[in-house]
């Protein structure tokens, strides 16, 4: 519940900031001899072609730098030994299979950072039968 309030006052905050901005850039453009109401519109459109060519740059940033890291390994293990068995573990595997003892999920942590590359730390709690 704070994570979401926090969120919120922060978009808040932008959107205000935003506001402040766009005054700011409508005042320039009345001292320039512009009327205020093409100015209003001038400005509105100028600042969302700028967010917009934000928005490219960032994500031609992240595909740029996502491009840049090597490819995740991926495991060719084949026996049991040398990768994890989730279905093992969690108790899904089917019969043929000698199960493990029963794990529950009891909690997966957000993601580290919003990049190409994040981790999350899940907890298991075995299951008493």
């Amino acid at each position: 519940a704070i994570r979401y309030q926090k969120a919120k006052e922060k978009e808040a905050d932008q959107k205000a900031k935003d506001r402040v901005q766009l005054q700011i850039a409508v005042d320039k453009l009345v001292r320039k001899g512009m009327s205020t109401e093409d100015a209003e519109k001038k400005a509105q459109t100028d600042t969302e072609e700028a967010k917009k060519k934000r928005r490219e740059e960032a994500e031609a940033a992240l595909k740029a730098d996502a491009a840049s890291q090597p490819p995740p390994k991926v495991s060719t293990a084949t026996s049991s030994s040398d990768a994890w068995d989730v279905a093992r573990i969690l108790g899904t595997a089917p019969a043929a299979t000698p199960a493990a003892p029963s794990l529950s999920l009891i909690h997966i942590s957000e993601p580290t950072r919003l990049l190409s590359i994040s981790y999350a730390v899940f907890c298991l709690k075995q299951k008493i039968t």
